[in-house]
């Protein structure tokens, strides 16, 4: 008798110690169908597959729970959230958190509009526009400040910085040792009132690619 297919979410989530119940189930069931109508029509991601959107978007988003940086009820930001990442899966497993998502492009921004009233979900906010400019409008609201791939770590948190409360953490995500950058910038950042406190190394089930993620803490008003 042949065995059933290994579904990479619910195996990959329990190695994260993350076991989903039935509504998380749901959820992500309705995230990857939307999604993937919408990617037939709008870039929103280059993995079109249900086993690719499973491991290099979901799991890859939760295994920020591995910093231990998440709590419930915290006030989160996802900078260039582009289709919900990776604040949405987050949320779908930690309903207390307030979330906003934002993202320069209209066209994300109506998908992601879209998604939450299809799944239903509330305390998120979608928000169209630059982090440079949207850092003027909610100053010192966040605990947390997300970014996945981020391309320059020095410019996103000297834009983001004055939207993080004192004490609050960056969680930026890489793909590459993140060590040489740090080594160059960490002096702009003391500036900017900000710390690194470490780079941790994340262990994504089915991804073979390094990932770390960077925590930095604001440590000034």
């Amino acid at each position: 008798m042949s065995r059933a297919p290994e579904n990479p979410l619910v195996t990959g989530a329990e190695r994260l110690g993350l076991p989903l119940g039935e509504p998380a189930l749901r959820a992500f069931g309705i995230y990857t169908r939307e999604l993937m109508e919408w990617s037939a029509r709008f870039n929103l991601t280059g993995h079109r597959s249900r086993r690719a959107i499973e491991i290099y978007h979901y799991l890859d988003s939760l295994s920020l729970f591995q910093t231990g940086c998440l709590r419930p009820g915290q006030d989160l930001l996802d900078v260039g959230s582009g289709a919900g990442f990776p604040a949405l899966p987050l949320k779908i497993l930690e309903p207390s958190l307030r979330v906003t998502l934002l993202d320069a492009s209209r066209k994300k921004g109506i998908f992601l509009r879209h998604l939450l009233r299809t799944l239903g979900m509330q305390d998120v906010v979608v928000v169209t526009a630059r982090v440079e400019d949207y850092a003027h409008a909610r100053a010192a609201a966040y605990d947390l400040v997300l970014s996945r791939a981020v391309a320059n770590v020095e410019k996103l948190c000297g834009w983001s910085a004055p939207l993080l409360r004192k004490g609050g953490l960056f969680l930026l995500q890489k793909s590459r040792a993140a060590a040489e950058e740090l080594s160059r910038i960490v002096p702009a950042l003391g500036v900017a009132g900000l710390r690194v406190r470490e780079v941790l190394p994340l262990k994504v089930p089915f991804l073979a690619r390094p990932r770390s993620v960077i925590i930095i803490e604001k440590t000034g008003c």
